[in-house]
Parts: structure tokens; sequence; C-alpha cells
């Protein structure tokens, strides 16, 4: 069998959507093109994600936007920076285009209007000067909707653009027809005016809406450096980041950005990570501390060797994962965008049977008209089509701001049906680090004890033996010389020889074997200890058991919270371990898990995993290598920050901070996004569902439908918008 290839992805900025249609006709266009797998266009973002396997031009890509109607280009380096720019030149240029409009229908308003001037200037010219002034409204004003109409007339394809276009222009044509041909016929200049003027305000107010919410996500790339400060050869050079790579030695000075991944080499600071893990308190940061790029430097000045630049980094997977959680679908989306492809046709052929119907009915033909129209301007597809990509933006960056990320915009949707929340527990619910939680000595002092243990455990690369050392070293003991003659007793300990006396360091087995008796309240608080899920270390000297150390991986702070808030939600946590049952039982009864299986390798874990999916979705949250294979069973894997790559690799999202407390809000985020996607569903369906069948009937005239169709967007977008806001805590 040949070896898997991922498809390639090709990323382009399309220009010119307006609504659903728009993006439907711009994902067939790239789908035809040969060799192309899948392609996905978010209205929102403007960007279009192509993937494909072999070789594909990325020209014919463009190209096939370009038929379509469109326009399109790879967004390169700095690109970001060239598109805000563009947008909001295109944004000013809507703002004076629309100020002159909205004068130039006012003074159409009044004209039409006013009793006392259907005179000026004089009663022969008062209609010519009702349509000189509104000529340029519906020539200038509207003429983004009438190219896009004739670009799609040429292509023969109809969008939103092709329904303003053609309100409007049949109250235009229709009332300068009526003043040459039919005198005393009623004339809608107003009508025309008002339509093209009421819409381009609804369109301003959502470009502003949508650029607040491209600005929620361009926070990440304001929290790139400018550039570094290279050290080479004893010279500091400033260069730009693309010039830094692994192994460079870099100076951070006071109030700085980090620019890369990487380790402190000399100096230390207080460091505020606070937009990348969402940890609010800085962290003192010194020789041999990991540091992450785009984090703010303190007062002291840091030499840092780089170890992951660019895109390698922290911040740039973090840019690369809410990127891809926005291109993503979540399958609603889809369904949203089927219903979208047939709706401009659609709204055509009811304006077609809503002009037939009146005429059928013996009423005026103009009235006819007006209620055609009155179809053609209520009915817009935007609302639609940023009904779920506004939502998933907002939402992605707001997790991305508390430290959680969500690869996918599926994922959220799936965590918003899970009923099991499964959790490993080393390194999940526990710091994943031993630690001495116990000292007790017998017949010398505890400073003693825990010398003799660490200088025997110096030699040893067991994690237990790192507790102790780390525990010597936090009460200022030196372990001295390390011990000789040091020999590891597999699965009890370790002995040895210090000077002239013979140290054992083990379990109470060992103690037994090497004939060294354990004091009786010495053994009862390490029975106790080890039902609690610590591991006893009793320490003898020459035959006779001094001390006793528990060592254990104590609880993540706020695990218990963690725990209940998801259970107020309505979730079952479940934990999995692969430890002895006495720890696995400890842990759970420490945060309030009733279910639980302990000594279960990673086989075991999958498919207990995989038995808890027949009963309802299940969420895996694992850090480490062993936990992946659950992971990939589970039909939401999220990672802790803090674990390994593999693990992160494998999750659909991540708590950056290792932070438990931050997995309920993950769920909260998702039933939050998913509560918003579906109103601004309901809205936009509701809205069409009752206002097009009532401009049909007459009830409904063109401009109070071009007030509602401008509102429908913009509402769509506001109700987006609160997602940004979204208070995220545990109780």
């Amino acid at each position: 069998m040949g070896a898997r290839h991922e498809p390639a992805v090709v990323e382009l900025i399309v220009e010119g959507m307006h609504c659903a249609a728009c993006v439907a006709r711009v994902e067939r266009a790239l789908a035809g093109v040969g060799g192309v797998g899948a392609a996905s266009v978010n209205l929102a973002t403007e960007r279009a994600t192509v993937r494909h396997e072999g070789a594909v031009a990325v020209a014919d890509l463009i190209a096939a936007v370009e038929r379509s109607g469109y326009r399109a280009h790879v967004p390169l380096r700095g690109s970001l920076d060239a598109d805000e720019k563009r947008r909001r030149q295109e944004i000013r240029g809507q703002g004076r285009t629309l100020a002159a409009g909205t004068v130039l229908t006012g003074l159409v308003m009044v004209l039409a209007m006013a009793p006392e001037l259907r005179r000026w200037p004089t009663a022969a010219w008062h209609d010519p000067a009702l349509a000189a002034v509104t000529l340029p409204v519906w020539a200038w004003v509207g003429r983004g909707f009438h190219r896009g109409a004739l670009r799609g007339i040429r292509r023969g394809r109809a969008d939103m653009d092709t329904l303003v276009s053609l309100g409007a222009t049949v109250a235009f044509v229709y009332s300068v027809a009526a003043m040459f041909f039919v005198p005393g016929a009623p004339l809608y200049f107003d009508t025309a005016a008002l339509v093209v003027t009421l819409i381009s305000v609804g369109k301003l107010l959502e470009a502003l809406a949508r650029e607040r919410a491209r600005r929620s996500v361009g926070a990440l790339a304001a929290l790139w450096a400018p550039g570094a400060h290279r050290l080479r050869s004893g010279r500091l050079e400033d260069v730009p980041l693309e010039a830094i790579v692994p192994g460079d030695l870099v100076e951070v000075r006071p109030g700085e950005r980090i620019p890369v991944d990487g380790r402190v080499q000399g100096g230390s600071s207080r460091i505020d990570e606070s937009m990348i893990t969402g940890e609010p308190t800085p962290v003192t940061r010194a020789a041999g501390d990991k540091v992450i790029g785009g984090s703010v430097n303190g007062e002291g000045t840091l030499r840092i060797e780089a170890t992951r630049v660019g895109a390698d980094s922290l911040l740039g997977g973090i840019t690369r994962m809410v990127a891809q959680a926005q291109a993503d679908k979540p399958p609603v989306q889809r369904r949203a965008d089927a219903v979208a492809a047939v709706f401009v046709p659609v709204i055509l052929l009811v304006a077609a049977l809503a002009f037939s119907a009146a005429i059928a009915q013996g009423r005026p033909w103009v009235s006819a008209m007006i209620a055609a129209v009155a179809v053609l301007v209520v009915a817009c597809p935007c609302a639609l089509g940023l009904a779920v990509p506004t939502a998933v933006m907002v939402a992605t960056a707001r997790g991305a701001r508390a430290g959680i990320l969500v690869k996918g915009a599926g994922a959220l949707e799936r965590m918003n049906a899970v009923r099991w929340v499964v959790l490993d527990k080393t390194g999940t619910l526990t710091q994943g680090r031993a630690t001495v939680v116990d000292l007790m000595a017998w017949g010398l002092g505890k400073d003693e004890v825990l010398r003799l243990a660490a200088q025997l455990e110096q030699t040893s690369g067991h994690p237990l033996a790192g507790a102790v050392l780390a525990r010597a070293a936090e009460r200022g003991i030196a372990p001295g010389p390390p011990a000789e003659d040091v020999t590891a007793h597999s699965g009890a300990g370790v002995s040895g020889r210090i000077g002239t006396a013979r140290v054992l360091v083990g379990s109470h087995a060992l103690m037994v074997e090497r004939g060294a008796a354990v004091p009786p309240a010495m053994a009862e608080t390490a029975a106790r200890r080890a039902r609690e899920g610590a591991t006893p270390l009793f320490v003898a000297r020459d035959g006779q058991v001094v001390g006793m150390l528990a060592v254990a991986d104590r609880v993540r702070p706020g695990a218990g919270r963690a725990i209940a808030a998801l259970r107020r939600m309505g979730l079952e946590p479940v934990l999995l371990s692969g430890d002895r049952r006495e720890a696995a039982e400890a842990v759970a009864r420490a945060v309030g898990i009733a279910r639980w299986e302990a000594e279960l390798d990673p086989e075991a874990k999958a498919a207990a995993v995989a038995r808890l999916g027949a009963l309802g979705p299940v969420a895996m949250v694992g850090d480490g290598v062993n936990d992946a294979p659950a992971m990939a069973r589970s039909h939401v894997a999220i990672a802790m920050g803090s674990g390994a790559d593999v693990a992160m690799e494998t999750a659909d999202v991540t708590l950056m901070r290792g932070d438990l407390r931050l997995l309920p809000l993950a769920f909260g985020l998702s039933g939050a996004t998913l509560r918003v996607i579906r109103q601004n569903l309901i809205w936009a369906f509701a809205y069409n569902l009752a206002l097009v069948p009532m401009a049909a009937m007459g009830a409904i005239d063109p401009v109070l439908g071009a007030g509602a169709m401008a509102l429908s967007s913009v509402t769509v977008v506001a109700n987006s918008l609160r997602l940004g806001r979204l208070p995220l805590g545990v109780r």
C-alpha cells in the first residue's frame, strides 16, 4: 500500500462577495478545477480554503474565481495589513458616497411629498427635476449593485446585487417612462432612491460590524513583535523576525514583546503571558526558563536563545488554529449554504408570480409591478450567509483570548452534543509531577532524613527521585557528594553507601526484605497516605528506619470546581487512568468523580472511550502520548496545553495554560455559540418566510422592504458580536 499524503491547502482572499449565494457560487467554481478535493469559502473573513491532491496551479484557482464574477489573490506576508487597509478604504468610500446619496435622497423625498413644492421649479419641470435628482442616487450610489447584476447576467447567475438592482431599476425606469408617456400616472422616483439608499446604509453598517469582528481576530496578529535585537559575534543588530532562526540569541528589553519561543540564557524578569495563555498574573522567568513569543517583557533585560520561530512558534500555531477554525464549516453552515444556493432563483420566480397574480386579479399593472419590486428588495440571502461565519469568527477569537483554542468550527457543534467527559489522571486532573506531600523523621531531624534521601537519589532519573531532590532544594539542603555502590531495586527503591553508612530509600517491602523495621506510627501514616494515592518512601540507615517521605502527584488547583461546573452543565465526568487503583480512586474522590477505572494501558483507554461512545457522544481530555489513541476514538478530543505535542495535534480543542477550569468554559463557549447561530438562522429564515409572502400580496411596499432587509443583516452580525463580550468564569 502506498503512503497516504495529506491534501495540500491553498488560501485565497476573495473580494466582491455579498451574500450566501456568492459563497456557494465561488465554492462551485473552485471545486470545478481539476484536482481540487474540497473548497470552503467564508463570507465574514473573505477567505477561501482549497484542499487539493497533486499539482493544482494557483493561477487556475484565481481564474476560476474571476470567471464566477469575483476577484481573488493569494494572501502574501503583510497582506493582512494590506487587506485591512483596502477594507478601510472601501468603507470610507462607501461612507462618502452614502453621505452624498442620503442628501440627494432627502431632497427627492421633499420634492415628491411636500405639497407646496409639487410645482417647483414649475409645474411642467417638477417631474424632470425629480428625475434629475434621483438619477445620481440610482446610477452612482447604486453602481455597485448594478455592476454586480450585470456581471451576473453575463455569467448566467443571480444574487443579492440582482435583486437590489432589478428592484430599483424597475421603479426608476418605469417612472421615467410614465413621466413622458403617461401624464398624471403615479411616479416612484422616491421608491427607487430610498431602496438604493436604505440598502446601502445596511451594507455600510454590516461592513462596519464585520470589521469589528475581524479586529477581534486581528488582535492575534498584533501580538507579533515588530522585529528583534539579534546578538551575533558580540554585536547587537536590529533585524526583522524573518531573519531569526532557531539557535540565534536575541535580547529583549523592558516593555518589549518577546519575538520568539526560546529559553532564557541571561537575565531575569517578570513576563505578562496573558494574551497567549489567558493567565492574568505575570510570571518570573530567569536563566534556563522557557518563554513564549508574543508575551510582554517586564522590568528586566533578557537574553533568549530562539528555539521556535515564526509559524513554528506557539503564537504561530495559535494563529493557524484560529484561522483554520474560521475557515472550517460546521454541518449547520453547510445546510444553510445548500438553501442559499437556490434562494435567489426562487425569489425571482416568486416576484414574477406576484406580478402575474396581481394582473390576473385585475389589479393595475403598476400595482403589480410594485408588488414584484417589493419581493425583490425585501428578500436577501445576506443574513443567511453571515449567520454562521460571524458567530464562529467572534467565538473562536473570544476563546483564544481566554486560552481556549478550537481547531475547527465543527468541534464547537460536536461539543454541544457531548454527554460524557473522560479525563486522564496524570497531567490532566493532577499537575503531572511528583511532589513530597509528607515527611516524617524517627531518631533524626527531618532535614537530615531529607539530606540522606537526596544524596542517595541524586544519581537516579526516576520521577520520585526528582520529587525528593526538588524538596531538598526548596529547603536549601545541599545533598553533598553522590552515594557510592548505588543499586536500583526494580519497582522497590534504591540502596547505596554514604560514607560508612548503608542507606536504603524505597518501599515497605524493600525495608522488610532488608530487615529494617518500620515504627508502627510511621507504618500507620504511610498506609493512610497510600490510601490517599501517595507513594510512601521509607529511609533506612544501617538497618534502622529513620524516616518516611510520602510522594504524590497533586491535584490541579480548581479541578474540583471544574468537575462540579461540568456536572451543573449536565455532563458526566469519568476518570480513566493507567495508574494503580489506590491513586486513581484517591484523585477521583478528591475532585468529585464517581465513575473511574484504573490500571488501563492506552489500548484499554481507547476501548473504554468507545464503550462510552455507544451510550452518547464523548469528549476525551488528555495531555500525553498515551492519551492519543483514546482521544482519536472520542467525538471531541481536548488537550491540556502543558502536555505533549502529539496530544495537542490530535486535539480538536486545546486548553492553553493547562488550567482545568478552562474545560467548562470551553463547553460554555460551545453552547453560547450554537445558541447564537440558531438565533441568527431563525431570524434569517423567519424574516424571509414572513416578509416575502407579505410583499408578494402587496402588504409591504418596496421602501419598507429595503429598510427591513438592511436591518436583517445588521441584526445577525450584531447578535454574533455579543459573543465577544461573553463572560467566561467558573463559580
